[in-house]
C-alpha cells in the first residue's frame, strides 16, 4: 500500500479525534497540500500532530547546514512524512528506511537517494 496524504490525514483524524474535514487536516498538516502522494514535509503543526498521535519518527542531525539543493533532494526522494527543525540542523523523519539511510550517511544529504 502506497502511503498518501488522504490516507496519512484520514489516520491522523481517527488517532486524534479531530473533528475537521480532511482537507482542513492536509493543510494545517503539511508545507504542501497540494500533491497527494508526494512532498510529505510537514509544518509545525503537523509534525505535533504525528508525534500526539504515537507516530514513531527518528531525530537525524544533518552534516552541513540545509542548503536549497538539499531540501529539494529530501523533498524528492523521501516517501514518507518528515519534519525539518527550525534552525535546519536536524530533519525527524516518520520512516524507518529513509531515516537509516541518512544516519548510514551521517547525515550527508548531498548523498541521500533512495
Amino acid at each position: 500500500m502506497k502511503l498518501t496524504k488522504s490516507k496519512l490525514t484520514e489516520l491522523l483524524k481517527t488517532q486524534c479525534d479531530l473533528n475537521m474535514t480532511c482537507a482542513k487536516i492536509t493543510i494545517m498538516t503539511f508545507l504542501n497540500p497540494k500533491d497527494d502522494d508526494c512532498h510529505f514535509q510537514l509544518n509545525y503543526k503537523g509534525f505535533h500532530l504525528m508525534k500526539y498521535a504515537k507516530f514513531k519518527y527518528y531525530k537525524i542531525r544533518l552534516k552541513n547546514r540545509l542548503s536549497m539543493k538539499n531540501w529539494l533532494t529530501l523533498d524528492r526522494n523521501c516517501p514518507s512524512p518528515y519534519y525539518i527543525n527550525g534552525k535546519k540542523n536536524y530533519v525527524y523523519m516518520f520512516a524507518e528506511k529513509p531515516a537509516v539511510l541518512l544516519q548510514l550517511l551521517d547525515g550527508d544529504l548531498d548523498s541521500f537517494q533512495l
